[in-house]
């Protein structure tokens, strides 16, 4: 939507919802389709340089209160969306890509990266060849395939999406 501030208020109900639940008047605990709206909303946020960061940080927060969650675990579309709101709201510099390392390295410690975590990562806008290269451990990041990559790293996903080659 082209509604402003979007993030700020999808991270309010969130709030809401996680205070609702906790004095038990209604049951309405987020689940992993909550997470993943807020984070794939903060991608699209419009606005300013501070906006977008605002919104960015949202998603981070919302990532790492996913992850410390003990009864939801990220799914096959969260991480691709949290590269989304990477691609869209962080800037093209070093810091912007340490951030995205940074959340490449938690995908893996999920066991998450799928084809479709390659794809958008391949696909990213501005991402180095270098960065990618690196963050895939490979000389030629676009000929990577799932299987070629450290069986860990997506212990989690999909195993129909771990036979495609990218």
């Amino acid at each position: 939507s082209a509604e402003k501030k979007k993030a700020i208020m999808a991270e309010k109900i969130m709030k809401i919802m996680k205070e609702t639940n906790d004095s038990k008047e209604l049951k309405a605990s987020p689940t992993i389709r909550t997470y993943n709206a807020i984070i794939r909303c903060c991608a699209f946020n419009r606005g300013s340089l501070d906006e977008k960061r605002a919104a960015f940080d949202i998603a981070c927060k919302t990532l790492g209160e996913l992850r410390d969650d003990e009864n939801i675990v990220p799914d096959s579309y969260t991480y691709p969306s949290m590269f989304k709101s990477c691609e869209l709201l962080l800037g093209t510099n070093k810091e912007g890509f340490d951030i995205v390392k940074d959340i490449f390295n938690k995908c893996c410690e999920d066991g998450m990266v799928d084809g479709l975590i390659l794809k958008n990562l391949c696909n990213y806008k501005n991402l180095p060849r270098a960065v990618l290269s690196d963050m895939l451990k490979s000389n030629n990041p676009q000929t990577v395939r799932i299987a070629t990559l450290p069986k860990e790293w997506s212990r989690n996903s999909n195993p129909v999406q771990r036979r495609r080659k990218i």
